[in-house]
């Protein structure tokens, strides 16, 4: 079975070039905060997914390109991606889920706010698109703490006075 980033090629391949350039629009303006404009004016379909899985890991891409697929009235093409995505996960064929800022071998801070801001884009835009319920981003999205020093100063800043 395929992998998740096959999966996702092979769907791009499935649309004509005007069809491509509608999901690039889609991407980095839904997700311009992990996804920038200049990054999709050249990309290809390869690049496209190797941006998609780093930015929003995995299983979270699938997600995006159907909720794209969907805006654009490609509604069996979304179903299809669905489809063979359930059937890679249920025979465990798919390969191991690796968080988005450990796929480049490293966890670097940098990455990982990247990722952070990407989950955190995704949710707001999902959310205010109704295509997530309140509360259910919490579930996927990292969590943040902040100690404060003192439990008045919510920013966790030290106080210059003291």
């Amino acid at each position: 079975m395929a992998s998740v980033e096959e999966l996702l090629v092979d769907s791009l391949k499935e649309l004509v070039e005007a069809e491509l350039k509608e999901f690039h629009w889609h991407l980095k303006n839904a997700y311009n905060k992990c996804i920038s404009k200049s990054e999709m004016e050249k990309a290809d379909i390869f690049d496209t997914v190797d941006k998609m899985v780093a930015c929003f890991g995995p299983e979270e891409a699938v997600k995006v390109m159907v909720d794209i697929l969907r805006k654009m009235n490609q509604n069996d093409l979304a179903e299809q991606l669905e489809k063979k995505n359930k059937q890679a996960q249920a025979q465990g064929n798919k390969k191991a889920s690796v968080p988005a800022g450990e796929q480049q071998g490293h966890g670097s801070l940098r990455s990982q706010y990247e990722l952070s801001v990407c989950h955190l884009s995704y949710a707001a835009y999902s959310l205010a698109d109704g295509a997530l319920p309140p509360g259910a981003a919490e579930s996927w999205l990292p969590s943040v703490s902040v100690s404060a020093a003192d439990p008045s100063d919510a920013a966790g800043a030290p106080d210059p006075t003291r």
